[in-house]
């Protein structure tokens, strides 16, 4: 016997989790995607984690690029977070609003402002039910300013906590 998914979904709600952004540079532009799982899964070898929708065109580009970036998100970038997880944006030029400089390694792109920032190769990807679970090797990890809080996402918004 298996949980519904709008009763999983309702109490997952109740778990509060950092809100971050992915990008990668993929067939001439460069895709970004709010996502709100996002692990350290290992600090030797340095690894990270992050899940994507797997019908999602950041899943594809990932899929097909080698290396890909995270901007974990500060407490006043939830206008931000919630213009690059809208449905309908443009493909092309999905970041021309937002503040960001080209990544350290890679074809992704750092957002301004934000906690950190890792830049990562992929190693592994997995198809878990409807999400890929990418796994990618930390070339680069890198803080923001340190009074930055933290945006999280709990019961269906974005919360600053600093």
């Amino acid at each position: 016997m298996s949980v519904e998914p709008q009763a999983l979904r309702a109490v997952a709600a109740r778990l509060a989790a950092g809100v971050a952004v992915v990008t990668v540079g993929w067939r001439g532009s460069v895709h970004a995607a709010t996502v709100s799982t996002v692990q350290v899964l290992s600090q030797e070898p340095a690894l990270l984690g992050v899940a994507l929708h797997v019908d999602s065109r950041i899943a594809e580009a990932i899929e097909d690029s080698p290396t890909w970036s995270v901007s974990v998100l500060a407490d006043d970038q939830g206008p931000l977070a919630e213009w690059l997880a809208s449905p309908g944006r443009p493909v092309v030029g999905q970041l021309e609003r937002v503040p960001s400089r080209p990544a350290r390694e890679g074809s992704g792109r750092w957002l301004d402002g934000a906690a950190a920032w890792f830049d990562c190769s992929t190693v592994q990807s997995h198809l878990v039910g409807d999400h890929l679970l990418v796994v990618g090797q930390v070339l680069v990890a890198d803080q923001g300013e340190p009074t930055v809080g933290a945006l999280v996402h709990l019961r269906g918004r974005t919360r600053g906590l600093r």
